[in-house]
């Protein structure tokens, strides 16, 4: 059960601010009190908020570090999305987030009596709502306090907020991240995410490594938690563990997984006296807290929000209404859904154009991932301009990374729907695939009078999807301290993702 009874953090100092804060910066207040892990054997899923005034200073800091920096990477978590309503692991107390009122529950509010004592605060908390708006933090305090909460929901005056995550829409940090790498604060993302918030926020697909995989990208699909990662990516993310002189680490649990050695190899480049470490925005507690140059507990809308007037770039912040619209070059759109880009047959980026048609109807070809080679069919596109590939007895047993080297009899084939992202128009006529010198996500296929194509062909085994190499595994955790476990190993979850991206 969560409780908000607030209390200091009981923690070494390097835990609570980072290397480099200030003796005088008071410790977190715990604001959300759940006594239950936020990882097994990891850390407790309370939450901690830095006073005001210490907030102000560590995004100060923060911001000299931006400025600095040559290299700057951001590498985000599931904590980034949950303020748009995709829920992450490691919160438990989510309550808050998931409602909605009903068209009863409007009405009940319309007929609340004038001369109540308390109709003046009602209407200051809860105003005039529509059926479907979301019912705030602080309506839900409101009814908490009044003892009306329960009831509300058993007389469904407010009901749990149905969410596709097709209609999620970037959160503030996005869109501040967006603007951030337009003004050329920070080179690189990785998103541990599958969401493709980054994008809806106009940040460039081929600066994003998608490692986990993506809801937009049909050659990168969602990796289930002991899938294997695409080869060329995991190439990329080391490639940039290496290189980057300062690390953002947002919305992490960092509770084990391989990706986890990029913030951990920014801090052992730190301290060798290579670039500044990591910084790390979570309302948790992590293992590898004491490692951060830099630790923030607060919520990263707050922290962008206040990071956008300290680097001068708020007027540049895309509004939270706006919509990303793709922007392609002149003369490449031949007409709608059919376009030039300098991609060869094969999706390798290539001299010459060829036309690349998402009519529906037409056939394509995925270039890679799990189903390389595979051939779908475009079956539509969204009002937000995504294009749904139909996939007619694609091979899928479980993991469909980990049992491609199955038996064909043991395979199972399945019929489910990918996405292709409206970003990738923009990125495919400027010439940027899934990387630099990487492919578009798919080609068409040329459909002979007669005869359907749309059937599969075996996945090539083991091309662009392998466990990553020679990839320093993340430290253990620390064998005892406050609000960890002891002589526990890294959580590996075993949730799967395959209802995301089989739609």
């Amino acid at each position: 059960m969560a409780t908000n009874q607030q209390s200091p953090l009981d923690a070494s100092f390097e835990e609570m601010h980072g290397s480099l804060g200030s003796k005088k910066w008071a410790p977190p207040n715990r604001v959300v009190n759940f006594d239950a892990d936020a990882r097994p054997g990891i850390a407790k899923a309370h939450e901690y908020n830095d006073c005001p005034r210490v907030l102000r200073e560590k995004v100060s800091l923060l911001a000299r570090l931006v400025r600095q920096s040559k290299n700057c990477i951001v590498f985000t978590g599931a904590g980034i999305s949950t303020s748009a309503g995709i829920s992450d692991y490691a919160t438990k107390a989510k309550e808050d987030a998931q409602f909605q009122w009903t068209e009863k529950g409007v009405q009940i509010l319309k007929c609340f009596p004038q001369d109540n004592d308390k109709f003046l605060d009602v209407q200051a908390v809860f105003g005039e709502p529509s059926a479907g708006d979301h019912v705030s933090d602080a309506m839900v305090k409101m009814l908490k306090d009044e003892k009306k909460f329960e009831l509300a929901t058993t007389k469904a005056a407010i009901k749990l907020r149905a969410f596709d995550w097709k209609d999620a829409r970037p959160t503030k940090a996005h869109r501040v991240l967006a603007a951030m790498h337009e003004e050329g604060m920070f080179k690189h993302w990785v998103q541990q995410n599958h969401d493709s918030l980054p994008q809806k926020a106009g940040y460039p697909q081929h600066a994003l490594n998608e490692i986990h995989g993506s809801l937009h990208d049909p050659a990168n699909p969602v990796i289930e938690i002991n899938g294997w990662l695409r080869h060329d990516l995991s190439e990329w993310l080391q490639d940039w563990s290496y290189k980057n002189d300062l690390c953002l680490a947002l919305g992490c649990s960092l509770s084990g997984f391989n990706v986890d050695y990029v913030p951990q190899e920014a801090a052992r480049r730190a301290e060798a006296g290579a670039g500044q470490g990591f910084v790390l925005v979570n309302l948790q507690q992590t293992q590898y807290d004491k490692l951060a140059s830099l630790r923030i507990f607060a919520r990263l809308d707050e922290v962008f929000s206040l990071l956008a007037t300290e680097l001068g770039i708020a007027h540049k912040v895309r509004s939270m209404d706006s919509d990303y619209q793709p922007k392609c070059p002149e003369g490449s759109v031949v007409e709608e859904d059919i376009f030039l880009v300098p991609f060869d047959t094969d999706g390798c980026p290539s001299e010459k154009k060829m036309t690349w048609d998402l009519r529906t109807g037409k056939l394509v070809k995925l270039t890679g991932g799990p189903y390389e080679g595979c051939v779908g069919r475009i079956a539509g596109k969204s009002q937000a301009g995504h294009y749904r590939i139909s996939c007619k007895n694609f091979n899928i047993a479980g993991n469909a990374f980990a049992d491609q080297q199955l038996p064909a009899h043991l395979m199972v084939k399945r019929d489910f729907s990918l996405w292709l992202g409206s970003w990738w128009l923009e990125e495919a006529t400027k010439g940027f695939g899934i990387m630099p010198g990487g492919k578009i996500p798919l080609v068409n296929v040329v459909e002979e009078p007669g005869k359907v194509e749309e059937s599969n062909s075996e996945p090539v085994v083991n091309a662009h999807a392998q466990k990553p190499a020679n990839v320093k595994a993340p430290p253990p955790p620390p064998k005892s301290g406050k609000g960890y476990g002891k002589d526990k190993v890294p959580y590996m979850a075993k949730e799967t993702h395959d209802d995301c991206y089989c739609q």
